[in-house]
C-alpha cells in the first residue's frame, strides 16, 4: 500500500470577518460623536469653572504681608486695618433732596457772587471723560479682563460753584450701632416724607434724591497726622456731602479723613411706566394707548422716576496686613488715574461724576491713614474700611413710582384728538411717604466678589398687576438668597435655598424613577389601560386649553414636560418595540399580549364606563367645590382667576379628576 504523503499543518485558520451592518456603523458613529460631545462639554465646563474661580480671587492678594500684627518687627513698613477684629463702629445715614432750579440759583448767587465770570468754555480741553472697561475678545483669559478701555465723553466739567449743590437734609442719624466687620443681619427702617416739586424738572437726575453713609469707628484717631484719598484733591473738595455740617466751620483733619471713605448712593432710577395721559384716556373710554413696556427708551424725560426704598450695605471684612511699599504703589497710581484722569495719556480732567468706586478697582486702597506712634516714635499706616452698596438689591416692589405727571398731554396728538381738557405736567400729591429699608452685613473678599457676580437685575414691568408683581418680588428674593441678602428679619435664605434644592432633586429623582419604570416594564399586568388613556387625554385637554388661552412661556415649558411624561406610559400599554429592519421598513413593531396581560385586561374591562364616569364626576365636584390649597398662599386673590368662568373651572376640575 502506497504511503500517503502528509501535508504540513497550516495552523489555525483565520476567523472570518463578520460583516458590519448598517445599524452597527450607525452605533459606532453615534458613540464617537457622543464621546466627543461629552469631552467637549467637560473641557468647556473646566474652562468656565477655572475662570469663575479666578474671578473669586481677591484682587489685592499680591499686596498682603504674610505676617500678623504681633509678628511684625517694623510696624512702619506695613499697612494695618483701621477697624479689625472686635473693633466696633457705627454707620450714620443721611438722606438728601436737591432743591429746585430757583433754589439752586439763589444758593449759588449767595455763596459765589462771581460765579458767572468763572464759566468754562466748551472746548476739547474742558470736557471730562468716563472710562468704560470691557474684556479682550481676542484673548479670553482672566488676566486680560478689563484691559481694553473705551472713553466716553461726559460733557464740559462744571465749575466748583456749579458743583456746590443746594440740598435739604430729610433724615440724618445712626442706623447701625456697635457693629463689627463680621456682623450680618442688621436692619433698619426709616420713614421718609419729602415734597415733589423738584421731580417736575426735565433735567431730573438720579442724584436729586440720594443717601450718604459714613462709617464712624470707635477706635481712637487722635494721633492722625495725615491721610491720602484715592480721589484727586479737586474731586475730594467737590465730592458729595456725606453728613450735615456747618458751612462756616472748618472741617477737622479727622472728620475729613472719615468723610473720604464715605459712600453716596442715588435713590432714584428711571423706568418706563404707563403715561398719566394714557390713564386719563383709558378712564374716558379711549383705547388708543401705548403699553408701558413698549414705550421707547431715551432720556430721563421719557421715563418715570422711581424711588428705591431698599438698600443693602456691605462692609469689607478685610483684616490682612499690606506691605507698605506695594500698597503705596497701587494707591498712588490709583490716585493719579482715577475719576477720568487716565484719559489722553493722563491728561484728563477729574470729576466726581466719572469716578468708578468698585471693590475690584478701589477696595482697601480707598484711603491711606498716617498715624504717629507716641510710644515707639514711629509712623504707622492704616487703611480705611471699605463700605459699598450691593448691586441690584431692590426687588420690583421696592421701586415706587413718584406720584407726578411729567408728560405734557396737550402736546400729544392722540390726546388732543379726543378734545379732553389740556393737562400740563403737575403734581398728583404734594408730598410722598416712603419706608426706607436698610440692611447690613459684613462680607469677606470672596463673598463680596461672588455677591457682585450673582447680582441679578430685577425686571420692572409697569403693566403687571399686583399679583404678578408680588410673584416677581418673591422670585427675586429667592435669587438674592444666593447672595445671603435677607429682605426680612424672619427670612432664612440658606434654609430656603436648601429646601428648594431638595425639592428640585426630589422631583428629578421621581422623574428618573418614572422613566425607568415604564422604560423597563415588560408586562402590563396590573396596569389599567383605560386609566392610562384617560391620563393621556387629560394632558391633551390641558394642551388645547393652553393653546387657546394666552399663557406665558413657563407654563408652555411645563406643559412640554407633562406631554413627555404622558408619552412614556404609551410605550408600555401599546407594547411598542423598536428594532432596526433596514432602510425600507419601519423600525416599529407591536408585541402580542401574553396570557397574563389578556387576563389583566379582562379584569380591567369589568369596570363599566358608567362607574368610571360617575367617579370622575364626583372627583371633579370635590375639586371644584372644595379648597385645593392645603397651605394658604400669602398672595392676594388673582383678579383674572376670580373672573374666570364657571365652565372653565368645571373643565379644569374634570381634567384633574381624569388625571387622578
Amino acid at each position: 500500500m502506497e504511503k500517503q504523503q502528509l501535508a504540513p499543518d497550516p495552523g489555525p485558520q483565520p476567523r472570518k470577518s463578520k460583516p458590519v451592518s448598517s445599524l452597527g456603523r450607525l452605533r459606532a458613529v453615534l458613540v464617537v460623536f457622543g464621546a466627543s460631545g461629552v469631552l467637549l462639554a467637560v473641557w468647556i465646563a473646566a474652562i468656565m469653572g477655572q475662570e469663575f474661580v479666578d474671578k473669586l480671587k481677591p484682587p489685592h492678594l499680591s499686596l498682603y504681608q504674610n505676617e500678623t500684627w504681633d509678628q511684625v518687627t517694623n510696624r512702619s513698613a506695613v499697612v494695618r486695618p483701621l477697624v479689625s477684629g472686635d473693633d466696633r463702629f457705627d454707620i450714620i445715614a443721611t438722606v438728601w433732596l436737591r432743591g429746585n432750579a430757583a433754589q439752586q440759583a439763589a444758593y449759588q448767587e449767595d455763596r459765589y457772587p462771581d460765579a458767572a465770570s468763572e464759566l468754562v468754555e466748551d472746548s476739547k480741553d474742558t470736557h471730562i471723560h468716563k472710562e468704560f472697561r470691557m474684556p479682550d475678545t481676542n484673548k479670553l483669559q482672566p488676566a486680560n479682563i478689563g484691559k481694553l478701555t473705551m472713553w466716553l465723553d461726559a460733557g464740559v466739567r462744571p465749575t466748583k460753584a456749579q458743583d456746590d449743590i443746594f440740598e435739604v437734609v430729610l433724615y440724618s442719624g445712626v442706623i447701625i450701632q456697635n457693629a463689627t466687620l463680621s456682623d450680618k443681619g442688621f436692619t433698619a427702617e426709616v420713614p421718609l416724607e419729602f415734597p415733589l416739586g423738584v421731580f417736575l424738572e426735565q433735567n431730573l437726575t438720579a442724584q436729586h434724591l440720594r443717601a450718604s453713609f459714613v462709617v464712624s469707628p470707635s477706635v481712637k484717631m487722635d494721633h492722625l497726622q495725615n491721610f491720602s484719598s484715592w480721589m484727586p484733591d479737586y474731586v475730594l473738595e467737590t465730592q458729595w456731602r456725606s453728613r450735615p455740617a456747618s458751612p462756616t466751620e472748618q472741617k477737622s483733619l479727622i472728620d475729613g479723613a472719615i468723610d473720604s471713605f464715605s459712600l453716596s448712593v442715588p435713590m432714584i432710577e428711571f423706568h418706563p411706566i404707563m403715561s398719566h395721559c394714557d390713564v386719563i384716556l383709558n378712564a374716558a373710554g379711549f383705547t388708543n394707548t401705548t403699553p408701558a413696556h413698549n414705550q421707547p427708551w431715551g432720556s430721563n424725560a421719557r421715563r418715570h422716576p422711581h424711588v428705591i426704598s431698599r438698600i443693602h450695605l456691605r462692609i469689607l471684612n478685610e483684616q490682612h496686613l499690606f506691605n507698605l511699599e506695594a500698597y503705596s504703589t497701587v494707591h498712588d497710581k490709583l490716585r493719579r488715574t482715577s475719576c477720568g484722569q487716565g484719559y489722553n495719556s493722563g491728561k484728563g480732567l477729574p470729576h466726581r461724576s466719572v469716578c468708578s468706586r468698585t471693590y475690584q478697582e478701589v477696595g482697601p486702597m480707598e484711603t491711606r491713614l498716617e498715624f504717629a506712634d507716641s510710644h515707639r516714635g514711629e509712623t504707622e499706616w492704616a487703611y480705611a474700611p471699605f463700605l459699598s452698596a450691593a448691586l441690584n438689591a431692590a426687588g420690583p416692589l421696592d421701586y415706587i413710582p413718584v406720584p407726578v405727571n411729567r408728560v405734557n398731554c396737550s402736546a400729544q396728538a392722540s390726546y388732543n384728538s379726543t378734545h379732553l381738557p389740556g393737562l400740563e405736567p403737575s403734581l398728583l400729591n404734594d408730598t410722598m411717604k416712603v419706608i426706607w429699608r436698610v440692611s447690613f452685613s459684613g462680607r469677606t473678599p470672596r463673598k463680596m466678589l461672588f455677591s457682585d457676580l450673582a447680582a441679578f437685575a430685577p425686571a420692572i414691568n409697569a403693566s403687571q398687576n399686583e399679583v404678578e408683581r408680588i410673584e416677581a418680588q418673591i422670585q427675586f428674593e429667592h435669587r438674592n438668597s444666593l447672595r445671603a441678602h435677607r429682605f426680612h428679619v424672619d427670612s432664612h435664605p440658606r434654609r430656603r435655598l436648601v429646601v428648594y434644592t431638595l425639592g428640585f432633586l426630589s422631583r428629578l429623582f421621581a422623574l428618573l424613577l418614572h422613566i425607568t419604570y415604564y422604560r423597563r416594564l415588560i408586562l402590563t399586568v396590573g396596569i389599567s389601560i383605560r386609566g392610562q388613556w384617560l391620563s393621556v387625554a387629560s394632558v391633551l385637554a390641558w394642551t388645547v386649553k393652553l393653546m387657546l388661552n394666552s399663557s406665558d412661556s413657563a407654563e408652555k415649558i411645563g406643559l412640554g414636560f407633562k406631554i413627555f411624561l404622558s408619552v412614556i406610559p404609551l410605550f408600555a400599554i401599546t407594547r411598542i418595540e423598536f428594532s432596526w429592519r433596514g432602510f425600507t421598513r419601519l423600525p416599529v413593531t407591536f408585541a402580542h399580549a401574553t396570557h397574563t396581560e389578556r387576563a389583566s385586561s379582562r379584569i380591567d374591562a369589568k369596570s363599566s364606563w358608567r362607574f368610571i364616569g360617575a367617579s370622575m364626576l364626583i372627583l371633579a365636584t370635590c375639586l371644584f367645590v372644595g379648597d385645593r390649597d392645603l397651605i394658604r398662599s400669602p398672595l392676594p386673590p388673582d383678579p383674572e382667576a376670580t373672573a374666570r368662568s364657571i365652565t372653565d373651572n368645571i373643565f379644569s376640575a374634570s381634567v384633574t379628576a381624569a388625571h387622578c
